[in-house]
């Protein structure tokens, strides 16, 4: 398909959908608990069982023969070493993906380790 025969093109500039003008400001209280109890709808998860056959968790083989190396630690945790050097990206080991105990979304699988059993961080 051409660039300029997308439908998000009107001949000078590109333009959002006009769904997106739909934005009534940041959401109140009421339509955070509407949402967290009473519209969610998570019918279109996997099981866990689905999960563990076609995400398993693997325990982390750290690899340290190689001057790049990256291990991918779920969500967007990522423990890399380079010439030396570690430092983990966005770690997260909580049951949610949240600086907040009781908000945020659930992890869908558990971190591959703990903490204590990463190899010393640099950074």
């Amino acid at each position: 398909m051409e660039l300029f025969e997308t439908p998000l093109y009107n001949g000078r500039v590109f333009e959002n959908p006009r769904s997106f003008n739909g934005w009534k400001g940041l959401p109140g209280l009421r339509d955070i608990f509407r949402w967290r109890f009473v519209e969610r709808n998570e019918s279109h998860l996997p099981s866990q069982a689905v999960l563990n056959h076609s995400l398993p968790v693997q325990v982390p083989q750290f690899d340290f023969t190689s001057k790049l190396s990256a291990t991918w630690l779920g969500h967007a945790t990522v423990f890399v070493r380079l010439e030396g050097i570690s430092f983990i990206t966005d770690p997260v080991w909580t049951p949610r993906a949240s600086p907040f105990r009781c908000i945020g979304p659930f992890r869908y699988r558990p971190p591959p380790c703990d903490i204590d059993d990463l190899p010393p961080v640099s950074l």
